[in-house]
């Protein structure tokens, strides 16, 4: 008997992000790798319909080709994200099959034998099945966005459920850009109210479904998280609630990108995760050895909830640079158990300070808190714009110093404002102040009295790098 395979929907993430270990990605990588295959039985169905939000066309657009190059269809990643191989099979026999369906629908399409697969395709499916061996049909949105056509498509494509075939969606179910890159709000998750309206149209019965789901421009925050013709994502997403069938959906996948929540290094060893590019072959083979502490992170983790503060375990990610190349040099002998801490991606400063409050308590158990950052980071105007003679960041690097060898809640007020301060945004500019970030959590884990400066280095003439400690309560 052949099982009836199921309609899905999967967020792709931002580009090829979460193939590289990206940390706002690092959920849904987890959930594309390791989750899909416990509610999709990869050895038994016989093909993936999959629609993609990153083709738009005027009518349904279906790949028919007995095999499909990859179309990278992003901008300013890393050479070797251009690189990537799917080889997964077309299969054009099904793709007249579903183009016959439709037309008994009344709904037009067109096949197509050479568009190559986009990174709606090829990124969750090289985590998904990264064997490549079930074939793919890539099935493109409409460019006009209607609701009731997409849902329409979904209800033609259910049928081949019945025979073994998978219905993917792939898209996103928040995709407003300018509000994720320019607008990021600390503490708030900007689309909590329209993702609980998709939760609960989508775990609904069809009829219900389709009725909220036509409308679902006119629930509050609809076109903050979709915006006015830039609701590609959402398309995939309605197309597979019309493939669903009658009985309601299953949300399997909740997950918050809005920067709130610490992860912890939960594991007794982890790998080291080499997150540069471009250096000799030498730098991808240091060794670093050190332990885990799993205990202590889950301590840390149940003080963390005792201040108010989100955070999750994560037995898994390797150590970045950001861990190994300090401490090859601070402690080469590696037997130190280290437990590595995450910042905010929303970057603000007094999460972060309140964090290292939070942090302060293990200092009396003889738990050290290191910060890894940088005091100046503007990698552009470190590559391109030098200016000989002149240290860029001069007035900053001495508002840092002010601050961090005040005493606590005179140092606090300072670092909360310290993107209000002259130099402030040349030193760390607008959304990429992540370097600056362990410095605040340090600050806040420093206590009442005031902080040291041990380290003030030039490099090269061109901005300071500035190093702080705390030794007494």
């Amino acid at each position: 008997m052949v099982m009836v395979a199921p309609a899905l929907f999967v967020n792709h993430g931002g580009g090829p992000m979460p193939l590289l270990g990206e940390k706002d990605h690092l959920g849904l990588t987890k959930f594309l790798r390791d989750e899909v295959k416990k509610h999709v039985n990869l050895k038994e169905i016989k093909a993936i319909v999959l629609v993609t939000a990153h083709w738009e066309e005027s009518e349904v657009t279906i790949s028919s080709g007995d095999r499909h190059e990859l179309y990278f269809d992003y901008y300013g990643f890393p050479p070797e994200t251009y690189k990537y191989k799917y080889d997964a099979p077309g299969d054009p026999e099904l793709a007249k099959r579903i183009q016959t369906a439709l037309k008994k629908a009344g709904i037009h399409s067109k096949l197509d034998p050479k568009r190559g697969w986009d990174h709606g395709v090829f990124v969750p499916m090289l985590l998904i099945n990264p064997a490549a061996d079930i074939p793919i049909i890539q099935i493109s949105v409409l460019s006009n966005q209607d609701p009731e056509e997409h849902y329409n498509i979904g209800q033609v494509l259910k049928q081949f459920r019945k025979e073994g075939i998978a219905i993917f969606g792939s898209g996103m179910s928040y995709h407003n850009m300018r509000e994720f890159f320019y607008g990021r709000n600390a503490g708030r998750v900007v689309n909590e109210e329209f993702d609980e309206f998709l939760n609960d149209a989508c775990t609904s019965g069809n009829s219900v479904r389709k009725e909220k789901l036509l409308l679902w421009d006119q629930q509050p925050g609809a076109r903050e998280a979709h915006p006015t013709r830039a609701a590609e994502h959402l398309m995939p997403l309605i197309v597979i609630a019309g493939a669903g069938g009658d009985g309601p959906g299953e949300r399997i996948f909740n997950w918050d990108m809005s920067g709130t929540e610490v992860t912890i290094s939960s594991g007794d060893r982890h790998e080291l995760y080499f997150d540069y590019y471009g250096f000799p072959p030498e730098t991808y083979k240091y060794k670093y050895d050190a332990p885990g502490d799993p205990e202590l992170a889950k301590r840390i983790q149940t003080a963390l909830k005792k201040a108010g503060i989100h955070s999750k375990l994560d037995p898994k990610r390797g150590w970045d640079h950001g861990v190994f190349v300090p401490m090859l040099l601070i402690n080469p002998a590696a037997d130190i158990p280290i437990i590595q801490i995450s910042v905010l991606s929303n970057q603000d400063p007094e999460e972060h300070y309140n964090i290292g409050q939070v942090l302060k308590q293990f200092r009396k158990e003889g738990i050290a808190i290191f910060g890894s950052g940088m005091s100046y980071h503007n990698m552009r105007e470190f590559f391109y714009g030098r200016n000989a003679g002149r240290v860029v960041n001069e007035e900053f690097d001495e508002f840092l110093n002010d601050a961090c060898t005040s005493g606590n809640s005179v140092r606090k007020e300072k670092l909360l404002l310290w993107d209000q301060q002259p130099g402030a945004r040349e030193a760390h500019p607008t959304r990429a102040a992540e370097h600056l970030m362990p410095l605040i959590v340090i600050a806040g884990a420093g206590g009442d009295g005031p902080g040291e400066r041990i380290f003030n280095w030039d490099m090269s003439g061109t901005f300071r790098l500035s190093g702080f400690i705390w030794k007494n309560d």
